[in-house]
């Protein structure tokens, strides 16, 4: 891959700013803060963006635009083999954006960063960063930057990527598997046996209520049955009983009723005859004696008859000649005219006993129909009577008996549901706990899975970066080790590692720690390790970019890595502050 033009449209301190590359050698130069790192920056982020890691996003608001001309954004121009590609990229934090074009078509390519991740070749932004994108090293210390070589070389001859640390690996597995043997239960929290015993123990009980409880149920629904028919047998006498008494009542009531109002009537009846004459008498009545002629009645029966004697004796006086005529006739019109005055007497006598007849006979009727209706009224309450006593004589006994049996066990009945649900709840309790507790097994085996493959990890990462380092990691020591050689002008053989993993420098018999060489050395390592680290690693040849990456090296060295990297497969890029690189390459 090479990179052709570059439009930093807005980014950093540049707006609107061309820069067309070479494909082999190029020469970016300019004093300090003249934003040489920005547009080294500014490749990194058209090629990998600034929304991926932690340093990228940080990246991102360190190279805002300086002034507001219309957003944060940037082109590239890019070519693979014979086709060219143009990279289109906005930065904001809100609306991110990437759109990549053909040139020769014209035609956007859709999506976009899935085509740009071919053409990187698979390589990521940390390996790009660790490998062909060479930042600025003056601020390293010479001791950290020996550390920082020493864990590079460690982890490309381990494992074929500087990004991965196997010591950073191994904690990171331990760390896993501590952090998973943390997350364990305690053993009573997954005592699944245990609380299957007790809930199969619950469901058992369950079971057994439930049967006694459909048991009872059933002895209630029969004592019911039985307890109904007993009470239909006695509720239907008790009704016909009940049914008679109210029509007995009735009669009862009726017949009173009338002996009170005959009673009332013979009152009206003695009323009526005046002051109660003896023969309205309730005894006289009973006895029937009828009401004989008024004492007025027989004075006049006996007045007229001495009144008849009297004219008799007058008439035999007058014809013996005892009286005179006109005596004899005043005493027949005296007799006379008493005779007529005690006949009308004796006729108010007749009207009167027939008056005290009607009386008698009215007060007598009454008498017998109170007599005939107290008669009725006996017989009514004697059938009332009987009634009465048959209703009390009903005996009752054996349906109590039956409804107070079920009404025992409707209470056992109640007692069992309460103990039912008390069961259910207690059953839903260790059901929960067991489900729980099956829960923490399943996730302490599947946690103890984990950590044996933790465990396994670490092992097959030792096996594995053993194997690596014995294969891929001498392949890249042997290219490392030719550049270096090249750079350093034979000073040294090769690049070693030790025994544990540290970097060394190998001069003939003699084994040289980086400790105990100048800084320039251990950079010029550096380079020629991160050259061959980007050949054994990426599948397409990136653009080289060295920020002032020389500035610890001597002129002959400078000019052997030129030299070197000029001979590469690779677009070189350098930025510098100095003359001195873009006159060596031009001599």
């Amino acid at each position: 891959m090479k990179i052709t033009d570059l439009w930093l449209t807005h980014f950093g301190k540049f707006h609107s700013k061309h820069i067309s590359l070479n494909p082999g050698m190029n020469v970016v130069e300019g004093n300090n803060e003249a934003g040489k790192s920005t547009i080294h920056s500014f490749i990194f982020a058209m090629l990998f963006g600034l929304e991926g890691s932690a340093d990228a996003r940080l990246m991102r608001d360190k190279y805002k635009p300086w002034e507001d001309k219309g957003g944060y954004c940037g082109t590239m121009r890019i070519e693979e083999g014979s086709r060219a590609y143009l990279i289109e990229r906005g930065f904001s934090k809100d609306k991110p954006y990437v759109h990549l074009t053909d040139v020769a078509s014209g035609r956007e390519i859709i999506p976009a960063q899935s085509k740009l991740n071919d053409l990187l070749g698979g390589m990521t932004e940390n390996i790009y960063l660790n490998t062909v994108s060479i930042g600025q090293m003056k601020s390293v210390a010479v001791d950290e930057l020996a550390g920082e070589l020493k864990e590079h070389v460690n982890n490309l001859g381990s494992a074929g990527n500087i990004n991965i640390s196997i010591q950073g690996a191994q904690d990171t597995l331990s760390e896993g598997r501590r952090r998973l043997e943390r997350r364990l239960s305690p053993a009573d929290k997954v005592n699944v046996s245990e609380l299957q015993g007790m809930y199969d123990t619950a469901i058992l009980e369950l079971d057994r209520n439930i049967s006694k409880y459909s048991s009872v149920a059933d002895r209630i629904k029969e004592g019911r049955q039985k307890e109904y028919t007993e009470y239909s047998e006695k509720q239907n006498s008790h009704d016909l009983l009940k049914r008679r008494q109210e029509e007995l009542e009735n009669s009862r009531r009726q017949i009173t009723d009338e002996i009170a109002r005959y009673e009332q009537e013979k009152g009206q009846i003695v009323a009526r005859a005046g002051r109660k004459p003896k023969y309205l008498d309730e005894n006289a009545l009973r006895a029937g004696a009828k009401p004989g002629m008024p004492t007025i009645g027989l004075i006049s029966i006996i007045m007229m008859f001495f009144m008849v004697a009297g004219a008799a004796l007058v008439g035999v006086l007058l014809y013996n000649g005892d009286v005179s005529k006109r005596h004899a006739i005043y005493a027949f019109i005296a007799a006379a005219v008493v005779f007529v005055i005690f006949l009308n007497i004796f006729i108010v006598g007749i009207r009167i006993r027939r008056k005290r007849y009607n009386f008698f006979r009215l007060a007598c009727d009454k008498m017998a129909k109170m007599g005939e209706a107290k008669s009725a009224l006996s017989s009514v309450e004697e059938q009332l009577g009987k009634c009465n006593a048959d209703l009390s004589e009903l005996d009752s006994s054996e349906y109590f008996a039956i409804h107070e049996q079920n009404e025992e066990l409707e209470k056992e009945l109640l007692k069992l549901e309460y103990e039912q649900q008390n069961l259910v709840k207690n059953i839903d309790d260790i059901s929960a706990r067991l489900q729980a507790a099956k829960r923490a097994k399943a996730e302490n085996d599947r946690l103890k899975d984990k950590i044996a493959a933790y465990r396994l990890a670490m092992q097959k990462l030792f096996e594995a970066a053993e194997e690596i380092e014995n294969s891929f990691g001498e392949d890249m020591l042997r290219d490392a080790s030719v550049y270096f050689k090249e750079v350093t002008h034979e000073a040294y053989d090769e690049i070693i590692i030790g025994r544990d993993h540290k970097p060394m420098l190998k001069r003939g018999d003699r084994i040289v720690d980086l400790t105990s060489v100048s800084r320039g050395t251990i950079e010029q390592a550096y380079l020629c390790i991160r050259l061959a680290a980007s050949e054994c690693i990426a599948k397409v040849s990136m653009p080289l970019l060295l920020d002032d990456t020389f500035a610890f090296f001597d002129d002959e060295r400078t000019k052997s890595a030129l030299k070197l990297l000029k001979n590469s497969n690779h677009q070189v890029i350098i930025m510098t502050c100095q003359k001195r690189e873009k006159q060596l390459i031009k001599a």
